[in-house]
């Protein structure tokens, strides 16, 4: 079910990328724009990615890690490195991205910043309008977002060298479940979410990460109303022969039918982790981690090292059992043709045993491999059925399961001959009686690849393959083949505007993710992007 395995990929890899301290950070500042005059400590950065992060954005100087991620963190020894604050650059204030075509109409996005001393105010309004290529297979989408960061100086008294951080989000979808019993069934979605957050990974003695976040869905067709708020907080001590790291969460869901009757619940989970370095190139760490739901409780231990045996040469083990709870806005931002079920307030999903095991090979800074398996068995596993086969409505179904997962990753950084990244993951998820679950695509893949052909044009193109899904427990029925093939081109004109172009699902099959609902068919738009 992609709700579980969507993120196993990501979290692999970021696992092996940061389990190990680096004396050398991966990416250095570009010099052409350190301006300024003030002197601060900056983390190490990770290498170029496809997705191009603006020199003039605070993420470029900073990166982001949630409290998740610095679980895995805890192979890395944040080496502190000096880069200059800016005082000064050509900052791009915002912009503006306008596309139409056969299928989009249209597409915008605005963008706007505000440099304030050492911090940034962004916010950005978006809206998309699909037409209908299939009777009642229209929708759109509208929304606005507003983000602050800054960082405290490092001379300051009060919490020196933290980021601090806020957003909020609200944003409205509508769109018909054109393949139900009632295609003419309009869904209406509002989503609100706000954050805040204080962190601080650069000490070299002491780390700490606290968030606060509220989620809320509203959706009044289906009688939906639910809201989730977070508490994520970590924080690690580091001394010269060990390290102590904790971990908690709670997670608090208030789900609402009935306006008069709300429904009340809270996850709770605690975690400590023991860490001790062998030298320089070894690390284990031992822990437990708590977790409760209602009735629900496990206590789970934690086992991981990892190794570095030569240069670009590292391997990454753990043995992880762990439980989280599992939302209706979880599975309706996995599969938005999902009808709610009033009986299924959450789910404890329990992995009750999981090894993972990760290998890394780095070049200096031209390409990495990266691959890994894993073993697991869960209880409470969540997948997508058919109510029957003449009635194509999604519901959820709880089982027990086991399964095998693997995955593999070459990266060929951003240099003279483009960027390269390749993505593959298999998987096998079976039921007690060796079924295989339906909905859950054996292989999935993707391939990209991006080129500046002159400093004005420039281009990508991706591939996106999932296999066939079986369609029952009997393993009878399979679904189709997913094969979309992309292609993006811009073209600069003036300073400061672009002409794009984008093709999608070229081949123009007939895909589906989810049984009749097809995908867009062969998709044109074109536009223009403005920056100022």
């Amino acid at each position: 079910m992609r709700i579980v395995y969507s993120s196993i990929l990501i979290n692999f890899i970021f696992g092996l990328s940061l389990m190990l301290g680096q004396e050398n950070p991966n990416v250095e500042l570009p010099q052409f724009v350190i301006t300024g005059k003030e002197t601060y400590e900056f983390p190490p950065l990770e290498k170029q990615k496809p997705e191009v992060v603006s020199t003039v954005s605070e993420q470029f100087f900073k990166p982001v890690y949630s409290p998740d991620e610095l679980e895995v963190k805890e192979f890395s020894e944040p080496s502190r490195r000096s880069g200059e604050f800016l005082d000064s650059i050509n900052f791009v204030n915002g912009g503006a991205e306008f596309l139409i075509g056969n299928n989009i109409l249209p597409s915008l996005t605005l963008r706007y910043r505000i440099p304030i001393e050492r911090s940034i105010l962004s916010a950005n309004v978006h809206a998309m309008n699909q037409r209908a290529y299939l009777p009642n297979s229209d929708r759109n989408k509208y929304g606005a977002e507003l983000h602050y960061n800054t960082i405290i100086s490092d001379s300051s008294s009060f919490l020196p060298f933290s980021k601090f951080h806020a957003s909020a989000l609200a944003e409205n979808e509508s769109y018909k479940l054109f393949a139900s019993p009632i295609p003419d069934f309009n869904r209406k979605i509002f989503r609100g979410n706000f954050a805040a957050s204080l962190q601080n990974i650069s000490s070299a003695k002491l780390n700490y990460d606290l968030t606060f976040e509220d989620n809320y869905l509203n959706m009044k067709s289906d009688s939906v109303n639910e809201n989730i708020f977070k508490v994520n907080g970590y924080t690690k001590y580091t001394a010269k022969l060990f390290e102590v790291s904790l971990f908690g969460k709670y997670h608090a869901l208030t789900s609402t039918y009935d306006p008069l009757s709300p429904e009340k619940y809270a996850f709770i989970q605690a975690k400590g982790i023991f860490g001790f370095p062998i030298g320089n190139s070894v690390k284990t760490n031992f822990g437990f981690e708590f977790s409760k739901l209602d009735s629900n409780k496990t206590i789970s231990p934690y086992i991981a090292a990892a190794i570095q045996f030569r240069k670009g040469f590292s391997l990454f083990a753990e043995y992880h059992p762990t439980s989280s709870m599992i939302t209706k806005q979880d599975l309706i931002y996995s599969n938005r043709y999902y009808s709610p079920d009033a009986k299924i307030k959450n789910i404890f999903y329990r992995v009750k045993s999981q090894y993972a095991f990760n290998f890394k090979y780095e070049y200096e800074r031209a390409f990495e491999v990266i691959c890994g398996f894993s073993l697991f068995s869960a209880s409470g596993y969540p997948y997508f059925n058919i109510v029957s086969p003449n009635v194509n409505n999604f519901v959820v179904d709880i089982i027990e399961a086991r399964g095998t997962t693997a995955f593999a990753r070459i990266n060929l950084y951003s240099g003279k001959y483009g960027f390269f990244v390749g993505d593959v993951l298999f998987q096998n998820v079976q039921d007690t009686s060796g079924n295989l679950v339906p909905n859950v695509t054996p292989i999935n893949a993707e391939v990209t690849y991006g080129y500046c052909i002159t400093p004005e044009i420039s281009f990508s193109a991706s591939m996106m393959y999932y296999s066939p899904a079986f369609l029952n427990f009997a393993n009878t029925k399979k679904g189709r083949d997913y094969v979309n093939l992309t292609f993006k081109g811009e073209m600069n004109i003036s300073e400061k505007m672009f002409a794009q172009l984008e093709l999608r699902n070229i081949l123009n099959s007939k895909n589906e993710i989810w049984k009749n609902y097809q995908e867009l068919p062969l998709s044109i738009s074109a536009g223009l992007k403005i920056i100022w």
